[in-house]
């Protein structure tokens, strides 16, 4: 009966590296693959908001209204 017990004790009871490393390992991947895709789409954003720029400067200049 002890050993079963003693058992039970020693499987309900992680060590604290095994409990926290897969969440931890998971959200480092998120932030990586996050940082990755934002680094990724940063020069799209930019030439976008340098095209909306420049059409609304211009748009302004030549305007008649």
């Amino acid at each position: 009966m002890s050993t079963v017990k003693e058992a039970e004790k020693s499987r309900i009871r992680p060590l604290p590296i095994t409990a926290f490393t897969p969440r931890l390992t998971s959200i480092m991947v998120l932030l990586f693959a996050m940082a990755l895709i934002l680094v990724s789409l940063a020069p799209t954003f930019l030439l976008l908001l340098v095209a909306i720029l420049f059409l609304h400067l211009t748009y302004k200049k030549y305007s008649t209204v």
